[in-house]
Formats: C-alpha cells, structure tokens, sequence
C-alpha cells in the first residue's frame, strides 16, 4: 500500500470513528505511528497476531493509536447481518400454526398477542386480587 493510500485510509477511519465533535483516533498519527510500526514489525500477518505481538513486548504505550485500532478491528463484526425477516404477529402465529401438532392450537401468549388492545385495557390489580382468592389455600371469613 502506498504512504497516500495509507493516509487516506488512516483519515477515513477518522472520520469513522468520529462521534460529534470527539474522536479517539487522529488519522495523521496513526498514518505516523503505522509507518514507524512497520518498520519494527517486518512480518506480514494478520492483525490478531499484530496485537499479540504489541501486547506481547509491551509495546502499547509506544503505540497506543495501533492497539486502540486493532482492538476496534478485533470486536467488528465480520459481516454485518440486518435484520431482514419482519418480526410481526401475524408471520409469528403463522409460523405457530404450521409448527402446533395439537389440537389446542392457540396458546395464552398467542390469545395476548392477537387481542393486544384488550390485554392493556385490563386492569391487572382487579386480576391479581381474583386469582389470588381463587388460589387461596386459606379459607376466606
């Protein structure tokens, strides 16, 4: 990669890793710091054994900005995955239907969810009081 190239993707991810007005990377130090790395650091591997190696001799406080990117890198997921299946009552209920062997095809939790508007309009005090008199073991005087 060419020292251009090399600025230019060290003021990219700047400009990434900025959150408002505060960054914890500077682009033109880490392009100095990467020049300077590579110097001591000949091998061509990949950045987890790069990481081990600073970690290893210690070599965080000379190269802080590195090991702050390569950690960065490290957690990153690989690919990112959105979310493409909607996740709506209809298609979950659905999917119930087709999985239930049973007769007794709508389960509580699915009765809540198809009579949304009318399980927030209970009032869930009045429930509590008439479930715990009917579970009562001690006789009511």
């Amino acid at each position: 990669m060419s020292d251009s190239e090399l600025l230019k993707q060290c003021s990219e991810l700047k400009i990434s890793m900025t959150v408002g007005e505060s960054c914890d990377i500077d682009g033109h130090e880490l392009y100095e710091k990467l020049n300077m790395f590579i110097r001591v650091y000949e091998r061509n591997d990949d950045f987890i054994s790069v990481l081990k190696y600073i970690i290893e001799k210690k070599l965080t406080e000379v190269y802080p900005t590195i090991e702050i990117v390569l950690r960065i890198i490290a957690t990153t997921p690989v690919t990112v995955a959105s979310a493409e299946t909607s996740f709506s009552r209809l298609k979950i209920i659905k999917a119930y239907f087709r999985n239930s062997m049973t007769q007794d095809r709508l389960s509580p939790l699915a009765i809540l969810s198809i009579e949304n508007d009318v399980a927030h309009s209970l009032d869930y005090g009045a429930l509590i009081k008439d479930f715990s008199l009917r579970k009562s073991r001690k006789p009511q005087f």
